[in-house]
């Protein structure tokens, strides 16, 4: 409820401030922690509205959350150096795709976290990163992360709302025709 509302107004003000006085750093990087925040609250509704415990309705979609902004760095260690398959360019772009922080970090702000010596040492000195090693990568757009997220998280309060419709006796998902 909370996230998502926060979520939705962060978005708005962000897609404003971008329309009226052109994309700054900072509106861009909130966008796609908006469009997250209404991804998380959406499933958090969803999972009370199936009849959770508010504790788990609450941690479920906290440790969703966790895991997809530490993705890119929870998946570099099954990046093969120049592998195919798991660890082809598509599974980069999987990786950083999925993550809000590589969105607003390195597509809104344009720090580079994968390549940055500090986290993951000097170039060709043993750091960390596979990904930023071995693929020549890109972060995805901040715009284009806030809608998926965003829309994603609207979808699920809509199965949030339909799932309480049925429960109270309302029409719910029945009320579509060829739905039962």
């Amino acid at each position: 409820g909370a996230a998502a509302a926060a979520g939705g107004i962060l978005l708005a003000a962000g897609a404003l401030a971008a329309a009226a006085e052109g994309p700054g750093p900072v509106a861009l990087a909130l966008l796609p922690l908006a469009g997250f925040a209404l991804l998380l609250g959406g499933a958090a509704a969803v999972l009370r509205s199936a009849g959770a415990p508010p504790a788990a309705a609450a941690a479920l979609p906290s440790l969703l959350g966790c895991a997809l902004l530490v993705l890119p760095f929870l998946g570099d260690p099954l990046v093969e150096p120049g592998g195919a398959g798991r660890s082809s360019p598509a599974a980069v772009g999987v990786l950083l795709g999925g993550s809000p922080a590589a969105a607003s970090i390195g597509g809104g702000l344009g720090v580079d976290l994968l390549r940055t010596p500090r986290a993951y040492g000097e170039a060709g000195g043993g750091g960390l990163s596979r990904i930023g090693a071995f693929y020549s990568s890109s972060y995805p757009s901040p715009a284009a992360s806030a809608l998926g997220f965003g829309a994603a998280g609207l979808l699920l309060l809509g199965a949030a709302a339909a799932l309480r419709g049925r429960g109270r006796g309302g029409p719910g998902l029945a009320s579509v025709p060829g739905k039962s």
